[in-house]
């Protein structure tokens, strides 16, 4: 199954089936207490979540994948994007960009654990995420070299759909700790 249809999936059963037995139970209680009201309600409840979960998992599939184009994130990508890289610079002055870096993503200072070898940031909320947390692991590899992981995720951890926020945190950091090429 592809990643669109795993996604759809997902949000048709947590949508549309919540939705359908709380609807069957509204019209089984709100009916006259006959057994044929009461069948009715039920089934159309049902219905009516199967097709709310069906119009959710299309709708939010198709902005999902708009959103994504706009941004440039992969359309395959999920919620918890991350990249692993290798930069010919020493780990203090990575240490230096990736505050930099970070605080031009989410507008405040990064969280620091120089024994992990981490910052880590958490981005503001928006419409389209109720903010992410970017961290960024520092390893000093070697003479002037430092590996670098970059992860993004959402601050919900119930979050479906990230509609490419996590993705486009990455690539900046990554972009922002890339040095330039010089010719």
């Amino acid at each position: 199954m592809t990643p669109r249809a795993t996604l759809a999936l997902k949000v048709f059963a947590l949508m549309g089936l919540p939705f359908g037995v709380f609807m069957g139970l509204y019209l089984a209680i709100s009916t006259d207490g006959r057994d044929s009201a009461l069948t009715a309600g039920v089934v159309g409840g049902l219905a009516s979540g199967l097709f709310f979960g069906l119009f959710m998992a299309v709708f939010v599939t198709v902005v999902d994948q708009m959103r994504r184009t706009r941004t440039g994130a992969p359309l395959a990508g999920g919620t918890r994007p991350s990249h692993r890289m290798r930069v010919a610079i020493p780990v203090h002055d990575v240490v230096l960009q990736a505050r930099n870096v970070l605080w031009h993503l989410a507008g405040s200072h990064a969280q620091e654990d120089p024994a992990a070898g981490t910052l880590t940031v958490t981005t503001r909320p928006s419409w389209w995420s109720w903010g992410d947390v970017v961290t960024v692991t520092l390893q000093a590899e070697g003479q002037g070299s430092t590996l670098v992981q970059v992860a993004s995720r959402p601050r919900l951890r119930t979050t479906l759909v990230d509609y490419g926020s996590n993705a486009g945190h990455v690539r900046t950091v990554v972009e922002g700790l890339t040095p330039p090429v010089r010719w």
